[in-house]
């Protein structure tokens, strides 16, 4: 029923339809002129923003007419995966785990006993090692990189199962995540694995500089956070969502790696 009574794009299930993630809350902003006495930072990143969006539209193309293939409809063609209902900060606790299990597999295939990782994806080791340990528990960027996705999902679903617990209400929920998706730079070291993530973070800092100011206007102040994630949790869907290709290759890489040796 509520799709029913949706406005245009929401409404149908087929044809053109638009998902939250397509919807940029906060474009209409930086396509005006930035308000004159604000500082210097935000009117650039004001500028910034802007540039991003006309190279995007510069370079945008139709798209191609495919085949649409459905993953889970093709894997449910199969006798080895059921389908089942589950609700979704459950499933965030299952990629945690299942995805800390898989970072513990492969450090123990390494034989490295003597590297602990936590649950919030820390990386440490248990006792001073040795130049030869400290050379053989080295791993590649694919496994970092993938520790630290998995340390800001956790990050995010940790966020959600506080409010589920009754911790924080609505309110502190929606700046946390705020916080969270601007300032991944200080809570993981992604950028340190692929450094051109450095232009999500900075984009981020620019959405982050563009709502501020709107929102802590007047006798707001300072204000006690804005619980505004939207914008900058696209900023990182889409991450993601690019970044995928790249993560196929390297730990298709690294396993192949693993299991059949280096051909020399």
């Amino acid at each position: 029923i509520a799709l029913l009574w949706a406005p245009h794009p929401f409404n149908s299930r087929t044809g053109q339809t638009r998902r939250a993630i397509d919807v940029p809350l906060v474009k209409s902003w930086y396509c005006e002129h930035c308000p004159p006495e604000q500082p210097v930072k935000v009117r650039v990143s004001y500028q910034k923003l802007l540039k991003i969006h006309v190279l995007n539209s510069l370079k945008h193309r139709a798209p191609k007419a495919l085949k649409k293939r459905y993953l889970f409809r093709s894997f449910r063609a199969t006798k080895f995966f059921q389908s089942t209902v589950l609700d979704w900060v459950e499933v965030g606790l299952q990629v945690c785990r299942q995805g800390h299990n898989m970072l513990n597999l492969l450090i123990h295939r390494k034989n490295l006993n003597y590297l602990h990782l936590d649950f919030n994806f820390n990386l440490k080791p248990v006792k001073t090692l040795t130049t030869k340990e400290r050379k053989k528990s080295r791993f590649g960027n694919a496994f970092h990189l993938i520790r630290e996705i998995l340390r800001l999902t956790k990050l995010i679903v940790d966020t959600h199962v506080q409010y589920r617990l009754g911790n924080v209400d609505a309110f502190q929920l929606a700046d946390g995540l705020q916080y969270t998706f601007a300032h991944v730079g200080q809570l993981t070291g992604m950028y340190r694995y692929k450094y051109k993530l450095m232009r999500q973070i900075r984009m981020c800092k620019d959405l982050k500089h563009l709502i501020y100011y709107r929102f802590n206007t007047g006798p707001v102040g300072k204000g006690p956070g804005v619980g505004f994630w939207a914008p900058t949790w696209r900023v990182w869907l889409f991450f993601l969502r690019g970044v995928v290709p790249l993560l196929e290759r390297w730990l298709g890489n690294l396993l192949a790696r693993q299991f059949e040796g280096r051909h020399s």
